[in-house]
């Protein structure tokens, strides 16, 4: 990975590292890493009018799995293969159209094989939209 260091994260500059390139999921709605860290990852998507649910917000799903991505993206920075046990999101408010979501994630706590992060969801305002709590579990460490 290519990227700026900055006190122990990376400014995610490498659009043909595999992690971004093969999520085709995140890629078809716009979601995007950018920073990496020890054990941290940034991802953003913008609020599109494919996001909107119903009754014109966006959808619970949308934040859920920009939360899903950046635990993913922090998962390997640090070349670990760790899958999701256990995820829970509270939502707090809602983005709007046009809005940029930021999702932050961090690891609030690890053992040999179980660890737990936390997602905070902000707007471009830093306005919080979620916190997502997740329980990953290490498989093992990738080549």
């Amino acid at each position: 990975m290519r990227g700026s260091s900055q006190g122990g994260t990376m400014a995610f500059e490498d659009e043909k590292d595999p992690y971004c390139t093969s999520d085709r999921f995140a890629a078809k709605n716009g979601m995007k890493v950018v920073e990496l860290g020890e054990d941290s990852a940034t991802a953003t998507m913008t609020i599109d009018e494919s996001f909107l649910n119903g009754i014109g917000i966006p959808m619970g799903g949308c934040y859920f799995t920009l939360g899903d991505y950046s635990f993913g993206a922090a998962c390997h920075y640090i070349k670990n293969e760790i899958v999701t046990l256990n995820s829970q999101i509270d939502f707090i408010a809602s983005a709007q159209l046009g809005d940029t979501v930021y999702a932050r994630c961090h690891c609030v706590s690890a053992t040999r094989r179980t660890m737990r992060y936390e997602v905070e969801m902000t707007d471009q305002n830093g306005k919080l939209l979620a916190l997502m709590h997740v329980t990953g579990y290490r498989k093992g460490h990738k080549k």
